[in-house]
């Protein structure tokens, strides 16, 4: 009896001295490896030949976004039906998210895009990720053509498939998505709870890629 119960306070303290911002460090990682295998799993290939899930702003925000180290491009190839200009890449995994409203498509490129490779990846004691940029003025152009890769093979068809369903009046990707996804998944999703983000823990500061941006990332 007496083992149980020092069992159960030291669990209770421990549960007291878990830094907040490392919990929800861990739960966002933990959510977001969900979202890949659920990309592998029922992601629907449509236009590019990109599988895509939707994702909706309970599984995860753009606080989320942040932390889990996507940075905001705005000269990338938009979605059909897209609601801002502006969208978020990982650099170092090749995840792509747009915004259609209340919820994110999630697709995974086959290449890096050149606006992503001057970047470092620097991990904090929460386990946040910090994102390092090259200052290297010359890295620009070298960083250009290992891009081309993406350009070519991504960039150019992505801007086809864009004006191709602009020009017909074609559903958005997020319409085609909701009618071609299962709906084991959809009811999933959707049931996720927000993540609960420390009251101190801070915005990371925007970083602008440092490379130039051109239509076809």
């Amino acid at each position: 009896m007496t083992l149980f119960y020092t069992q159960g306070v030291k669990y209770a303290l421990d549960q007291l001295n878990v830094d907040p911002k490392q919990q929800y460090q861990q739960q966002l990682d933990e959510r977001f490896k969900t979202l890949k295998h659920m990309l592998t799993q029922y992601g629907q290939k449509t236009d590019t030949g990109h599988k895509r899930i939707l994702i909706p702003r309970n599984a995860l925000n753009i606080q989320n976004i942040r932390d889990l180290g996507f940075v905001p491009v705005k000269m990338a190839i938009p979605e059909k039906g897209q609601s801002t200009i502006r969208s978020f890449r990982n650099p170092f995994n090749n995840y792509h998210l747009h915004e259609h409203g209340k919820e994110w498509t999630m697709h995974r490129d086959k290449h890096r895009a050149s606006t992503m490779m001057g970047y470092k990846k620097q991990k904090t004691p929460s386990g946040a990720v910090k994102l390092l940029p090259d200052t290297n003025p010359f890295s620009t152009v070298w960083n250009t053509i290992k891009g081309l890769p993406h350009t070519v093979g991504e960039g150019i068809p992505g801007l086809y498939y864009h004006l191709r369903n602009t020009l017909s009046n074609a559903p958005g990707i997020e319409d085609k998505l909701k009618k071609t996804l299962k709906p084991e998944y959809l009811e999933t999703v959707k049931a996720f709870e927000p993540l609960r983000v420390p009251r101190k823990h801070r915005k990371p500061k925007e970083i602008t890629p440092q490379t130039p941006a051109t239509p076809l990332v």
